[in-house]
C-alpha cells in the first residue's frame, strides 16, 4: 500500500499535490476549539492560550513556503465550520455538561 503525502486538497484538482485549503490549519483549529471548549470551564484564561497553537502552525506553514496566506485562511475557515459540525453531531456540549456533575 502506497502512503500518500500528508496534505489533501479538498477543493482543487491535483489531489494531494494541491495546497488549498491547508489541512494543517484546519486540523489545528479543530483541535484548539474542541480542547478549548473542554477546558474553558476549569481554565477560562488558559483556554484562550490554546489558540496560539493554530496561529503558530499557520504562520509556520507560510514561513516555510508550504502554503500561501489564503490557503491558511481557507483552512482555518474550513476548520471552524468542521468543528461546529463535529460539536453538533457528537453533542459535545452534552458530553462536557455530564462530566461537570
Amino acid at each position: 500500500v502506497k502512503i500518500s503525502r500528508d496534505t489533501f486538497a479538498l477543493f482543487c484538482e491535483g489531489g494531494f499535490n494541491a495546497s488549498y485549503p491547508s489541512g494543517h490549519a484546519a486540523r489545528t483549529i479543530i483541535f484548539a476549539i474542541v480542547i478549548g471548549y473542554a477546558l474553558s470551564e476549569r481554565f477560562p484564561r488558559g483556554a484562550y492560550l490554546l489558540f496560539l497553537y493554530p496561529v503558530l502552525v499557520s504562520l509556520s506553514r507560510v514561513y516555510v513556503l508550504q502554503h500561501y496566506p489564503m490557503d491558511v485562511i481557507g483552512g482555518t475557515i474550513l476548520g471552524i465550520m468542521l468543528a461546529g459540525v463535529l460539536a453538533k453531531r457528537t453533542k459535545l456540549y452534552k458530553i462536557f455538561d455530564k462530566s461537570k456533575s
